[in-house]
């Protein structure tokens, strides 16, 4: 039995089918990275035991498929009790020993870099220090006691536990705690009052917003946001009613496309020329010589100036307002007594598998001890702030965030240079000076690092990964710590020591033999 057992595994039919296996892997998750993402195609396909309801071209078939695990670990056993079973050790099969090492060696190292590797994210501005990284798609909710005079006491709760909802106890923490709702992406707003309004803008980023109007204030306070309600008109047809509203980024502004050239709409605040100014520029023009400015004292007439291919014509204008998005169908407003977020609307969002966002999911939980219910939160991964919780003389903190690694040291941003060749928006360099500190070592220096030039400390690994596109002072670094990364590197030189050992061997025999004819 045991013979049967040793040559099934040992069975050269078996690697065939092995690698047939894997090709088919290769080629079912490279095609499902279209519909699930790659990172979920990642998880599900190659690190996985079994995979159930594969996605094949635009649908889910009801077969199971072997994973990459369950791949990976057969090969490993086919490959050593194949090796055991007909290789003796002798000299000349020294290389073919080697070889067979190192393939061991690389599958044992891609083991081991899938359990023990990670790879995070860690966000600097110039003078900020952190002595944590971020995870780019785990979250987890904290319990943070700050009390302590030297670290906080951190419980980390992991997000698949928040999924499964029900109650969480812990001994480390002074209260229990039970999910009565989760969602795994969503968006949340405010709920808007009852004297907000629809505005009935049919075009743009705005189209489904509620609007309040406010007093009016100091036009050049933070504070205070004007908006105009204005239809475009080209001389045939209305090209669209647009809600413009002051103060926003730049990949939110209002642009509408006509005569081939794409157009920007925006609210400036200009004393010395009466006040808010609706502007409309081309979008092309980055120095802002095609831009047209009407004073607010024009607003109440038809809008328009030579050179400007459209008119405008404002149907209603606010010095002072706010916006809020209107709830949709699925929006949901669960019952929360506690927290920033109470009284705010949810509303399900379809999950993202695409590398450029990440899924934003939040939870309603309650607190709760022997003498009863300490309150609900709506906790959200996209809020940083923690909400507080009292429980006595004692202030803890609740926060639903990105998963964080601490270290046992702290790295900060003393500068951020991002180059670029002159006259186009190619980069040309990036590169962060840091400031390492680590009490531990007595340790306290600055290291620059580059896109081709890591920080290489205590095992980990910082990249310059990249930076924030509405904050030039800002670097984003690639943290990764991989326990195993010498592993490849061995498993090459064993294979090639071996080839090149097999290689010689024979080689030198070939010769002798000549030499003795």
């Amino acid at each position: 039995m045991v013979d049967r057992i040793i040559k099934f595994f040992s069975s050269l039919r078996l690697t065939v089918v092995l690698l047939s296996a894997g090709l088919l892997l290769v080629f079912v998750g490279t095609l499902a990275q279209v519909d699930e993402g790659l990172y979920q195609a990642q998880v599900r396909y190659f690190k996985s035991w079994f995979i159930f309801n594969p996605t094949i071209g635009d649908s889910r078939w009801p077969i199971i498929l072997p994973g990459g695990y369950l791949i990976g670990t057969m090969l490993l056993i086919n490959l050593v009790t194949a090796h055991i079973r007909r290789f003796q050790f002798t000299r000349k099969k020294l290389g073919i020993h080697l070889i067979h090492g190192g393939l061991v060696l690389l599958l044992l190292g891609q083991l081991l870099t899938d359990v023990l590797s990670r790879e995070s994210a860690m966000t600097l501005s110039e003078g900020q220090s952190k002595n944590y990284s971020e995870a780019f798609h785990d979250n987890e909710l904290a319990m943070i006691d700050t009390s302590g005079a030297q670290a906080d006491h951190v419980v980390s709760i992991p997000e698949i536990l928040l999924a499964a909802k029900g109650e969480i106890r812990d001994p480390a923490m002074p209260f229990n705690l039970r999910v009565l709702n989760y969602w795994p992406n969503c968006e949340i707003q405010e709920q808007p009052p009852a004297e907000a309004r629809f505005v009935a803008a049919d075009h743009g980023n705005l189209t489904n917003m509620m609007l309040l109007a406010l007093p009016a204030a100091d036009p050049a306070s933070e504070k205070t946001k004007a908006a105009v309600l204005v239809e475009v008109l080209s001389e045939t047809n209305s090209l669209g009613t647009f809600l413009v509203q002051a103060q926003t980024q730049a990949e939110e502004q209002e642009t509408f496309k006509y005569g081939g050239r794409e157009w920007v709409l925006g609210i400036l605040y200009a004393p010395m020329m009466g006040g808010n100014q609706l502007m409309v520029s081309d979008a092309a023009d980055t120095a802002g010589n095609s831009a047209v400015f009407f004073p607010e004292s024009d607003f109440r007439s038809e809008l328009h100036r030579d050179g400007l291919p459209v008119k405008l014509r404002v149907k209603e204008y606010w010095p002072n307002c706010r916006l809020y998005s209107r709830p949709g169908s699925t929006a949901i407003q669960p019952r929360v007594t506690q927290g920033v977020l109470a009284g705010d609307v949810v509303t399900p969002t379809a999950l993202v598998t695409d590398t450029d966002h990440r899924n934003v999911p939040a939870a309603v939980v309650e607190a709760f001890n022997d003498q009863g219910s300490l309150g609900t939160w709506l906790l959200w991964t996209a809020y940083s702030t923690p909400d507080m919780l009292m429980l006595g003389n004692k202030a803890y903190q609740l926060s639903f965030r990105f998963k964080r690694y601490y270290e046992p040291y702290s790295i900060g941003l003393v500068k951020f240079n991002h180059d670029k060749y002159a006259g186009t928006p190619i980069p040309k360099n990036f590169s962060s000076r840091l400031h390492v500190v680590n009490p531990a070592r007595n340790e306290d220096r600055e290291v620059l690092i580059k896109m081709n030039n890591p920080l290489r400390y205590s095992g980990t690994t910082y990249y310059q990964g990249g930076f924030s596109e509405r904050d030039p002072h800002v670097s984003i670094l690639q943290v990764v710590t991989n326990p195993s990364w010498l592993t490849p590197y061995l498993a090459c030189l064993l294979v090639g020591g071996g080839l090149i050992v097999q290689f010689m061997s024979h080689l030198l025999g070939f010769a002798t033999k000549r030499r003795t004819a």
